[in-house]
């Protein structure tokens, strides 16, 4: 079988592949792509909570020979929106049930209840004959769905083949699960060192008020006695070495600038 042959370590390649990356892109770019290593289907999506509604973030095809439907993917992304309702489609069953699936034979299949939407992207896909979805949750939260197509061909997996992909779904939640802690971590730093930043600022504009005049902004008589007394202290410990001097100057006549400026 596919998942046989390729070993156990596939698997581990996979887990170590997506764990590499802590930048969440990175990880949504690689996880279709190295899922589909593993399991031979042809298209596979990856759709994520935007407010009431499932979204296309990726997808990622297999091989070159169904770049074109890629294309057409690009080209019909409005067909990708899901409400969080049961009748809007088969992805939207999946994540509001936190339910895997895997239907072998699409058209042979009484499983799905199709709805109109799935059945315009069935057809955008061109000969699909069998699909699977995977639920993404992590830590009471839902975060998306796996969505996996095979084309042209029905893709018969078996039981364990099965619960192998269902268990990698559980360990990619995992994985953006932790991206995402990793994202508020950075974040909440961010907004750490911003407010360090206001506060260094507001104590520089306290220390400011309470030294200088705030009309003319020249140091005041507080800040004086405090300089002062540290320039005493300085000479203390290095007498014989520095000088200290204090100099007073006395402005003749400085009456005549108060009565004409005023005594502010």
């Amino acid at each position: 079988s596919p998942i046989q042959t390729r070993g156990v370590v596939t698997v581990v390649d996979f887990a170590c592949a997506i764990n590499a990356f802590s930048n969440k892109n990175r990880i949504y770019d690689n996880v279709l792509a190295e899922f589909m290593k593993i399991f031979p289907f042809d298209v596979g999506f990856l759709l994520m909570p935007d407010g009431e509604y499932l979204t296309l973030v990726r997808h990622a095809i297999s091989n070159a020979d169904v770049a074109e439907i890629s294309r057409d993917i690009e080209r019909n992304r409005e067909l990708f929106v899901f409400g969080h309702d049961f009748a809007e489609g088969v992805a939207s069953v999946s994540y509001l049930q936190n339910k895997p699936y895997y239907d072998k034979d699409i058209l042979d299949s009484r499983f799905f209840p199709m709805s109109e939407t799935d059945v315009k992207i069935q057809k955008l896909l061109k000969g699909a004959k069998s699909m699977m979805l995977l639920p993404l949750k992590s830590n009471n939260s839902m975060q998306g769905v796996l969505w996996f197509w095979s084309l042209n061909r029905v893709l018969r997996l078996n039981d364990a083949e099965t619960e192998s992909a269902f268990k990698l779904a559980q360990l990619i939640s995992v994985v953006l699960d932790n991206c995402q802690q990793v994202k508020q971590l950075e974040e909440d730093h961010h907004v750490a060192v911003r407010q360090y930043e206001e506060l260094e600022q507001r104590a520089e504009q306290m220390v400011t008020l309470v030294r200088r005049d705030e009309l003319t902004g020249l140091y005041n008589i507080d800040y004086f006695r405090e300089e002062l007394d540290r320039r005493v202290d300085e000479y203390r410990r290095c007498q014989g070495e520095q000088f200290l001097s204090l100099v007073m100057l006395d402005i003749d006549h400085f009456n005549r600038l108060n009565d004409e400026h005023g005594q502010q």
